[in-house]
């Protein structure tokens, strides 16, 4: 918020947001009809919360998230998505290419993230 908009937040008050607004939208969530494929990735992140490693797991639909990627851009000519060794990523893109849609998928095998001293 500061960079862009020059709005300084404190960490206290998104949490405090984002905890006020779960409660009115996981209903929402946890209630809509999604039409889902039966391709499915998933990965997790770690997080150091108050001192201790946290780990977070997420999963989502791959063909729907390529789907959805796809729908935004104009043209896809060019285009590559760069992923993890998921192998669900190529088989996503093999489905998408036998209907006439053609991307590269670049997999990487790990992303370093650097530490910054201030956090």
């Amino acid at each position: 918020m500061k960079d862009i908009h020059c709005i300084d937040i404190s960490h206290q008050t998104i949490l405090n947001y984002a905890d006020a607004v779960s409660k009115y939208i996981k209903p929402y969530i946890d209630n809509y009809p999604y039409q889902l494929s039966n391709s499915f990735c998933g990965d997790e992140t770690y997080l150091r919360i108050k001192g201790k490693w946290q780990y977070l797991f997420f999963f989502f639909d791959a063909i729907k998230a390529i789907e959805d990627t796809l729908k935004k851009i104009k043209n896809i000519d060019d285009l590559t998505f760069v992923v993890d060794r998921n192998p669900i990523y190529l088989l996503a893109q093999h489905f998408f290419a036998q209907n006439g849609i053609h991307f590269d998928i670049k997999q990487v095998i790990m992303i370093t993230y650097l530490k910054y001293t201030s956090l």
